[in-house]
């Protein structure tokens, strides 16, 4: 988890600094308590920006990157959700006794898709 790699940062830097929880208190303006429970990895709701501040005095970047591109997981959505409406379009032609073959529904699928796609974001999600 993302937080737990931070804290574990967090204390490698402290180690090789060399640095007490009194000093970085003292330098980030955290108290000695909120640090002692941050940097043992069990404060998960620390304020961000007291991590931020222990960060800095450490010396330790804390940045924020993407770890999956936007399209992919916005297609993977739309593909999940094409599917449930695919599975109640299915449920639906059981129940008129009509059955879509294997090639239509694929391509009904890919139009569902791409309709998703094309629309609201808001909708994608909800």
């Amino acid at each position: 988890m993302f937080a737990n790699r931070i804290v574990e940062q967090l204390n490698i830097q402290k180690t090789h600094l060399g640095m007490s929880i009194a000093v970085i208190a003292q330098r980030s303006d955290v108290s000695e308590p909120t640090i002692t429970r941050i940097l043992s990895g069990k404060h998960h709701s620390a304020h961000f920006d007291h991590v931020m501040a222990i960060a800095d005095v450490l010396g330790v970047d804390v940045s924020v990157c993407r770890t999956q591109d936007p399209e992919i997981m916005k297609r993977k959505q739309a593909m999940q959700k094409a599917q449930h409406i695919m599975k109640l379009v299915r449920g639906n032609s059981a129940l008129e006794a009509t059955e879509t073959s294997q090639e239509a529904y694929k391509r009904m699928l890919n139009k569902t898709v791409n309709e998703l796609m094309a629309g609201s974001k808001r909708a994608l999600w909800a």
